[in-house]
């Protein structure tokens, strides 16, 4: 994020300026999010304006939502559920029951969605107010099939543990 404040009070915290966020094998950014603490873990965060989330299936593909406002909702320390109102567009990769192959893409537009998850993977979802969708098999995909507009995949420069506890260099004045 570009800045970043925590209220005690409230035990939130509010990223601002386009940030990104991982979670497992999700990628998440809006335009701001607000996150919502308990003491020993996250309850709720909430991406306003532009949300997008992106999660990499087992063959690499891009599964994608996005939508107005996002709610997503955390138990045990992993997404339990999220709610996507306005806006909503999604695709999801379908993979045959080994998950190395693909049988499809479904790509979905809607006003609201909730999607409910289990161990960290989708388990099902509940589409509100005239869905159009449609599925798209294998041999019929397009590049342009794969991608909601938006969509800026950046895993590469997800930090890793590494990069978080690595002691910065001290900073030497130029000699003149």
């Amino acid at each position: 994020a570009d800045s970043a404040a925590y209220f005690l009070s409230d035990s939130m915290i509010n990223l601002y300026k386009n940030p990104i966020l991982w979670t497992a094998e999700n990628q998440i950014s809006s335009d701001s999010i607000r996150i919502f603490l308990t003491e020993t873990s996250i309850r709720q965060m909430d991406l306003i304006r532009n949300a997008f989330m992106i999660s990499t299936d087992s063959i690499g593909n891009h599964n994608q939502m996005k939508g107005r406002l996002m709610n997503v909702y955390f138990a045990q320390n992993n997404i339990n559920y999220i709610d996507i109102n306005g806006n909503c567009e999604s695709i999801f990769h379908f993979l045959d029951e080994t998950d190395t192959m693909l049988l499809g893409i479904n790509k979905l537009i809607t006003s609201n969605m909730t999607i409910r998850f289990e161990q960290n993977e989708i388990k099902n979802f509940t589409i509100y107010k005239n869905p159009e969708g449609r599925f798209i098999p294998p041999h019929e995909i397009t590049e342009a099939d794969k991608t909601l507009n938006g969509f800026n995949w950046i895993g590469d420069q997800r930090p890793t543990l590494q990069d978080i506890y690595i002691k910065p260099q001290p900073v030497t004045p130029n000699e003149s």
